[in-house]
């Protein structure tokens, strides 16, 4: 019977929560905006949603600040010299074992906060009335974070296919699987010999130490609630019939002239 793969529990409740929440939330926004027609009352949920995710970024980088050890930006590996030599080391499976998030994912994980970000911005200008100039711009941000999100996923396939774990599972379970991470890890390679194993076990030892004491599960539900009380309140101060969010005494106009007209002429 083949021993399960030694794991570490690298990944807290409120990181996991925030990592789905973002997906899901992204992939229907993005759906509405690419596939329902603008004349559509759907169309517009896309930016509520947006907005939402925009909150649950500002929240994340709260904890990227303050959260558990492989939550923090300070555990991110952000040397561009790292991300080019995982790049280098991919194809050989050469790299490392990575206890949070290794380069790539660390890099991705920026670049999706950075757009969310971006993404908002421009889409609150455009509401007040910057549309014309301000449309393309957001839409190459949002494409921009659509194929980064196509690669990640390639990515954690890849790696996951060649180092033998279920890298997908750590950010449902918390738990990393350590797998077979090139010649430099003590579990590259099985070996028959005694004495072999046990400077492996030695060498994986001080890894096993490092996952985390306490995932803060209340937290993270607390987080989920928290969002979906926000999108709730956005979609309770949405006019559907003016296409108009009344957000802190303002009003953004998610309809524009023409879409205006249009459906004046409708009637």
């Amino acid at each position: 019977m083949t021993k399960p793969p030694p794991k570490l529990l690298v990944f807290d409740v409120p990181t996991r929560v925030f990592h789905w929440f973002f997906a899901i939330g992204f992939s229907v926004s993005f759906y509405l905006a690419d596939q329902v027609d603008s004349e559509s009352t759907f169309f517009y949920y896309h930016m509520l949603i947006g907005l939402t995710l925009c909150l649950s970024v500002v929240l994340r980088i709260v904890w990227g600040i303050w959260g558990t050890k492989y939550a923090k930006f300070d555990s991110f590996k952000l040397n561009p010299q790292s991300l080019i030599s995982y790049f280098k080391d991919m194809p050989q499976n050469k790299g490392t074992f990575e206890a949070g998030h290794n380069p790539a994912s660390s890099w991705a994980t920026v670049g999706f906060l950075g757009l969310t970000l971006a993404l908002a911005s421009t889409g609150i200008l455009m509401s007040l009335g910057y549309k014309e100039q301000l449309e393309d711009i957001h839409s190459i941000f949002a494409n921009t974070f659509f194929v980064l999100a196509l690669l990640h996923i390639s990515g954690v396939m890849l790696h996951s296919f060649q180092t033998k774990t279920r890298l997908f599972s750590s950010m449902v379970s918390g738990y990393k699987e350590m797998g077979t991470h090139g010649s430099s890890s003590p579990l590259a390679a099985p070996s028959s010999e005694p004495r072999e194993q046990v400077r492996r076990l030695d060498e994986l030892s001080p890894l096993e130490n490092e996952g985390l004491t306490s995932t803060y599960p209340k937290l993270g539900i607390l987080f989920l609630v928290f969002m979906f009380l926000c999108l709730g309140s956005l979609f309770k101060h949405f006019d559907s019939e003016r296409k108009v969010l009344t957000l802190f005494g303002y009003e953004l106009v998610f309809a524009d002239g023409d879409d205006k007209e249009y459906e004046e002429s409708e009637e």
